[in-house]
Order: C-alpha cells, then sequence, then structure tokens
C-alpha cells in the first residue's frame, strides 16, 4: 500500500518535466541521483565537489539545494 507522501512523491516524478528534471535543471552544477539499496531507492543525492545534500523526498532536496545556495 502506497502512502499519500509517497503517492505524492510518485505524482511529482511523473509529470513532464518531473520535479527532479526541473530541479537538475535549476542546480545544473550539482550531480543528482538516488540511492538504490537493491530493489528499494533510498535518499536523493546532490553532490558538488566537497559538498554532499542528501534528503529523503525530492521536495526537502529542492529545499536544502536552496538552503546551500543561500550560503555560498
Amino acid at each position: 500500500m502506497m502512502t499519500a507522501d509517497r503517492a505524492a512523491e510518485v505524482a511529482a516524478m511523473l509529470g513532464h518535466p518531473s520535479m527532479i528534471e526541473e530541479i537538475a535543471a535549476d542546480y545544473p552544477r550539482y550531480e543528482i541521483h538516488r540511492e538504490r539499496n537493491g530493489s528499494r531507492h533510498g535518499d536523493w543525492i546532490a553532490t558538488q565537489g566537497d559538498v554532499e545534500v542528501r534528503a529523503s523526498s525530492v521536495e526537502e532536496l529542492r529545499a536544502l539545494l536552496q538552503e546551500q545556495e543561500a550560503v555560498q
């Protein structure tokens, strides 16, 4: 059974462009990927040099990248 949070994340990823594609376009200096543990997906990870940002959702990843950009 899919939780409401997971359903919202899936819906956001299925749009065109998906939310993760929008984030990648907004933050082109970051390499963005999703951690995997076997067949299960883990955190979204954005790296730029020595900086690593981890988030459990694409919404959280966007917020953390916005914070990171404000610091730099």
